[in-house]
């Protein structure tokens, strides 16, 4: 094991059919065979060596045209054979004057090949064998070749054979079936999939004049012949000519699937270079950190849920047990979600019914016909979004528990907008139902627009942001769609529940005291001791960004963390030390590979235009390729420096290892070379970024949310539409983004001087936490909004 052959191996043997000729070819190869284990396992458990003599009669199998004996002539012919036989006579002798069978005649029926279970020997043969003893002689057995009279020279019992594990770097030396044209990738300018009058897809091919003027006379020599198409050496296909082709374009047909041609197309437009698929990044959490860091998580967010309801019980007294009673569903709703993979069937029809609830509320609402035209396009989204995630379930992560942390705060936020209308209407001394339409109805707005521009923004995130923010805005967007839900339906229904009741005569029950003012702040008559404020904390949280910066974590510019525990106590120095052993090691062993050339031996093709697309036909001389055996280097990127590293405490005997970064293949190695130091070693976590990901990652993160902020801009606009055009609606949208803005700058500055002054880095979860602050931001803009359009 761990040899491989020195010299070339030649194989063949079997026979493919040649697609060009419709002729059987030996499939022949060179092999280089490298063995990576050997085991002494038992093939059979009984192996049974026999000769025989076998009788023919004329329609036997195999028999030779020359036997014209009946049936009846061969047994007796066999019963004489048996006789002698019996009498003494010598097997050997016997066999080689009375068997028919060439392949043992001259052995004197001896075979060479054992007889087994399930073997290749016909089954009444085979069973008789497999019955005898040593030197024991069997009946007459008839089978399709004739009669047989069989004997045991040999018994083996549980015979072993040595199993082999082995790879091997094959290269075909069968003849190459084509042979080059000189029309290339360089005359190639594009492929299209177009499809037919009967739309069927087809690939049009267009060449630049040179590829024409060729094209055109390889297709007036091949005509009824085909023509080939290789892409960066792979075989694309081979289409037959039909007639000559002038202009510059060709039509590859063929039974193409839509998607087949897709494929081709593109292949032939990026040149199908074989591109290695590199592992750019690897996030990896043990059981135990990724458990602890959920379930601290879903606490955070129990506990915040629960302080919500004491909250809103203590303030909104029965209004805030209703409120309470629709927070418990939408738990219980978003939990069913979260682990619900219902039948699709079963999760249409719970859709469907939902879908035409919605439907049935926006044609009974007030709106215009263009909101509702917008309320029944989103209606439409809804539903499919549902389906899915009836179908699917919600995959929890850290980023999404905090987009659904948020879906919490705006569901309530959605119950005290709507207790605060009812009040005011209690105020106003309605009755307790109308009190309660009522204050639906003023309060919808607000919660539609607010909602609305939250979902618009979960849309642009997913589709545009890295995994980690899609699995925010997916899980924000889940968290909306129910609290809308509960706060508009479940609330409605449980506060009309009171109507005709003696308790809805109590409005101090529902958190309304007549007797009490209602506190009323001038922040417009001290706006300019607010804006100082404000003013202020933008300022120095401009100056904090300009002068500190964010201090990058390595999911913005690369880098490795790893997370080391120890069941004894270690020191920085010892571990770094370590480390920088089992540097050296690895690099020592990647040297030692490289010398001995054992580490990446490959196989290629020598060919100028390797990665171009060629056209090939039918050849006239075909030639074996030459093989190369090369060596495969290491990129500077990937290598190991664990000596300029950064080591930070974490907990009881555990440690945080951040360094450039390193390849997966690098981290095991350098793995199992602590193990072998410290047999107790865990590792808790590891994430690798490649620099390229980093930058593509912050790429996509800045662009979903400007983004974001231009739809804010838009929808708030085309929501406050209404409002006298001396105001203009663009101001409301400008607004919001101011609002948000300053939302964001003084956050981020706070981010920056913590960094500077305390290493915090701004991660993914940073990006979280500022889309978590956009939510809210933009959720109590709209709230105030809606006041101010109600007064203009």
């Amino acid at each position: 094991p761990g040899e491989h052959t020195t010299e070339l191996v030649e194989t063949g043997g079997s026979f493919v059919m040649d697609g060009l000729t419709g002729e059987l070819v030996e499939d022949t190869s060179i092999s280089i065979i490298k063995v990576l284990d050997k085991k002494e396992e038992v093939k059979n458990e009984k192996e049974v060596y026999v000769s025989h003599v076998l009788v023919q009669w004329a329609g036997t199998e195999h028999a030779d045209a020359s036997i014209v004996r009946t049936e009846d002539e061969a047994y007796d012919l066999i019963k004489e054979v048996q006789k002698k036989l019996k009498d003494g006579g010598e097997f050997t002798t016997i066999a080689k004057e009375y068997s028919e069978d060439p392949s043992t005649k001259e052995t004197g029926g001896k075979y060479d090949e054992p007889v087994v279970e399930e073997s290749t020997y016909p089954y009444d043969f085979e069973k008789a064998a497999l019955g005898l003893e040593p030197g024991e002689l069997s009946d007459i057995v008839k089978t399709q070749n004739g009669y047989h009279i069989i004997k045991v020279d040999q018994i083996r019992e549980n015979v072993k054979y040595p199993k082999y594990q082995y790879e091997v770097i094959q290269f075909s030396t069968k003849p190459d079936p084509w042979q080059e044209t000189g029309l290339t990738g360089e005359h190639f300018v594009r492929a299209d999939v177009m499809t037919d009058n009967l739309f069927q897809p087809y690939i049009s091919i267009q060449f630049n004049d040179e590829g024409a003027r060729l094209f055109e006379e390889l297709t007036e020599k091949n005509v009824g012949k085909p023509i080939a198409i290789f892409v960066g050496g792979e075989f694309i296909s081979a289409p037959n000519v039909n007639e000559k082709i002038a202009g510059g374009q060709a039509r590859i047909t063929s039974n193409f699937t839509p998607e087949e041609a897709q494929v081709y197309a593109r292949d032939l437009n990026t040149g199908a270079i074989p591109a290695p698929i590199v592992l750019t990044g690897e996030y990896t959490i043990g059981a135990t950190l990724g458990h602890e860091a959920l379930t601290k998580s879903l606490t955070a967010g129990a506990i915040g849920l629960i302080l919500i309801m004491i909250f809103m019980l203590a303030f909104y007294r029965l209004s805030g047990l209703v409120a309470n009673a629709a927070l418990t569903v939408y738990a219980i709703i978003l939990i069913f979600l979260i682990k619900s993979q219902l039948p699709l069937g079963l999760a249409l029809m719970i859709s469907i019914g939902i879908f035409f609830y919605l439907i049935a509320k926006i044609v009974n609402n007030k709106d215009s016909g263009w909101e509702k035209s917008v309320s029944l396009f989103l209606s439409i989204i809804a539903f499919f979004f549902l389906t899915f995630l009836l179908k699917t379930g919600v995959v929890l992560t850290l980023a999404g528990v905090a987009g659904i942390i948020l879906s919490i705060g705006m569901a309530v936020d959605a119950n005290i907008l709507i207790f605060e209308r009812f009040k005011e209407e209690l105020r106003s001394g309605k009755t307790f139902g109308a009190a309660v339409d009522a204050g639906f109805n003023r309060a919808w707005s607000a919660i539609r627009d607010s909602n609305f521009s939250t979902l618009i923004t979960c849309a642009i995130l997913f589709y545009l942001g890295s995994s980690i923010i899609k699995g925010f805005a997916f899980n924000l967007a889940a968290g909306v769609v129910v609290s809308m839900f509960t706060a508009i339906t479940i609330t409605r229904t449980l506060l009309r529940g009171f109507v005709g009741k003696r308790i809805a005569e109590n409005i101090k029950a529902f958190g309304e005291c007549p007797e009490r003012k209602v506190r009323k702040i001038d922040f417009v008559g001290k706006s300019k001791l607010w804006l100082g404020i404000s003013g202020t904390f933008v300022g120095i949280s401009i100056l904090s960004i300009i002068f500190f910066g964010l201090n990058l974590g390595i999911d913005f510019k690369g880098g490795t963390l790893l997370e080391f525990q120890f069941s004894e106590p270690i020191t920085k120095e010892a571990l770094a030390e370590n480390l920088i052993d089992i540097e050296n090691q690895i690099k020592s062993g990647d040297l030692e590979d490289i010398a001995e050339e054992e580490s990446a031996v490959v196989v290629e093709e020598e060919s100028e235009t390797s990665e171009e697309t060629e056209v090939a036909t039918p050849p006239s001389e075909s030639k074996i390729p030459e093989v190369a055996l090369i060596a495969e280097e290491n990129t500077p990127e990937e290598i190991l420096d664990l000596t300029n590293i950064q080591i930070l405490s974490s907990g009881e005997n555990g440690f945080i290892v951040k360094t450039k970064y390193i390849t997966s293949e690098t981290h095991d190695q350098m793995i199992a070379k602590m193990k072998e130091v410290f047999p107790s070693f865990t590792e808790p976590r590891f994430t690798t970024i490649g620099p390229v990901l980093g930058k593509t990652m912050l790429s996509k993160a800045v662009t979903a949310i400007i983004f974001a902020l231009m739809m804010i801009v838009i929808y708030v606009a085309i929501a406050f539409r209404k409002i006298p055009k001396e105001v203009s609606p663009w101001r409301f949208g400008v607004a919001a983004i101011a609002a948000l803005l300053h939302d964001v700058i003084i956050v981020t500055g706070i981010f920056a001087a913590l960094s500077h002054f305390m290493g915090v880095e701004v991660d993914t979860l940073f990006v979280t936490a500022m889309l978590t602050v956009f939510g809210y931001s933009v959720n109590d803009t709209i709230v105030i909004f809606d006041r101010l359009r109600e007064n203009l």
